[in-house]
């Protein structure tokens, strides 16, 4: 009868042990795939990023073409002020010379004049 008892302590314990493994085995599994849904859920939403960077990175390109052009056109329009501006200083050269000879021009005539 002790015999009995032994083996029916030896089995429940036995079984106790299995159950926990079992438990244990289960809470583990469960948590795998937890993560793994996780790890899942992360790669979409890296992918995501991804798209959305690579949508920023063509708008930058354009961004940086677009003050490529305006970096141009400012230089253009540097230059054409460049001339405009040395234009007017011979025009201002040349009012400064007819100004010059209208002015001995009166001067002559106004000695003819006196005389």
């Amino acid at each position: 009868m002790k015999n009995l008892t032994t083996n029916k302590t030896l089995a429940l314990a036995l079984l106790a042990g299995l159950t926990a493994s079992y438990s244990v085995a289960q809470v583990t599994d469960q948590r795998v795939q937890e993560i793994n849904n996780k790890v899942e859920k992360n790669t979409k939403d890296i992918s995501v990023l991804s798209a959305k960077m690579e949508n920023i990175n063509k708008t930058l390109d354009l961004v940086n073409y677009d003050v490529g052009r305006n970096v141009g056109m400012v230089d253009l329009l540097t230059a054409k002020t460049e001339d405009i501006d040395n234009t007017l200083d011979q025009i201002n050269e040349i009012l400064d010379i007819t100004l010059m000879r209208s002015e001995d021009c009166l001067l002559e005539q106004t000695v003819l004049m006196i005389h």
